[in-house]
């Protein structure tokens, strides 16, 4: 399965993210023509692990090496997950790619606009940066192509026990 957790910043895919790899135990880091994966015991994370997680920000690739690379490695690992936002304006050609190699899930995490704002302006305080309101709305109208997807699963995700939720059927869907 491939398994992709996806939803605009401040959405929690990070923090979501960082949950899940920590209950896959110690991975074994690799690169290989420009992306950054992680082996966790037949599962591959594709992104940056150590310290805050960039997701896909890492992938220095264009969308069609992404998907080529994943359909090379696919059958090599139990799984694959996968975190961020880039590529996200050409999801439904790398939803038709990732159809036909594996079973493929997107958990798309939904969050009120206060919240991910609330937990934006936080992010800006700490790192003494800027957050304009125009950067978090605007992304959503890129995800509308694949809302309706029935590979997309949408979550909740406005609080620590709806996260909760979401990781532990994340985990199920891994087997672990």
């Amino acid at each position: 399965m491939i398994l992709w957790i996806s939803g605009v910043r401040g959405s929690g895919k990070s923090t979501l993210t960082k949950k899940v790899l920590k209950s896959l135990g110690s991975p074994v880091k690799f690169e290989h023509e420009g992306l950054t994966a992680y082996n966790f015991n037949d599962i591959l994370f594709l992104g940056r692990y150590k310290g805050r997680i960039t997701g896909l920000g890492t992938f220095y690739c264009s969308k069609d090496n992404f998907i080529n690379y994943v359909t090379a490695v696919v059958n090599e690992y139990k799984h694959i997950l996968i975190e961020g936002h880039k590529y996200i304006t050409t999801l439904p050609e790398i939803f038709e790619a990732f159809d036909k190699i594996s079973e493929f899930k997107m958990i798309y995490l939904e969050t009120d606009i206060s919240e991910i704002t609330r937990r934006r302006r936080e992010r800006a305080r700490n790192k003494e940066k800027k957050i304009e309101d125009s950067a978090t709305i605007s992304p959503l109208s890129r995800y509308d192509s694949i809302l309706n997807n029935p590979s997309t699963l949408i979550r909740r995700n406005d609080d620590m026990n709806m996260m909760k939720k979401t990781h532990e059927e994340i985990m199920k869907m891994l087997s672990i």
